[in-house]
């Protein structure tokens, strides 16, 4: 559980990240590594206003945990990790598969931070809700743009 935890924090994200916009940028999907850029940072401001908004403490950790410093409602974990790697499936296949497992990897972090004891159900039932809400409106932002990414229909062609 302390795995998939580590794979859902900001630190593993911008690793991840950087080799991800170096792709899409070697490849020639240049607004592909904009757009992925923009929506991890935004997800990331959304995620801090919400937090500070709801301004929810953390229970008490299991395992001899520290309590992290950061509020509780909506979980990031939950959220950044939603968006993360779903936008990451978009982006790289159009193989369902891969996005069922995407979906799959955020949801087993959500529910490690759970098992922890760091987070409530509540906290991560919302940053999943958040998390999906804020990578479709991004989606459907990019699609009414026009914008070219090889992302979630057919009748976007791969920019050359």
């Amino acid at each position: 559980m302390r795995a998939l935890t580590f794979i859902g924090t900001s630190g593993f994200f911008a690793i991840v990240g950087v080799l991800v916009v170096w792709w899409a940028i070697k490849a020639r999907r240049k607004a592909a590594a904009i757009w992925f850029i923009a929506l991890q940072i935004s997800a990331n401001l959304v995620l801090k206003i919400l937090q500070f908004a709801f301004h929810r403490a953390r229970p008490e950790p299991f395992f001899g945990l520290s309590t992290p410093e950061t509020y509780s409602f909506p979980s990031g974990h939950a959220m950044l990790s939603t968006v993360f790697y779903l936008s990451l499936a978009l982006l790289i296949t159009r193989k369902t598969p891969i996005r069922i497992a995407a979906a799959l990897l955020a949801f087993l972090i959500g529910l490690s931070r759970i098992y922890l004891g760091v987070h409530y159900p509540a906290d991560v039932l919302a940053g999943f809700a958040a998390g999906a809400f804020w990578l479709s409106a991004w989606v459907y932002a990019a699609d009414n743009a026009g914008l070219r990414w090889p992302v979630s229909t057919p009748q976007y062609p791969v920019d050359p």
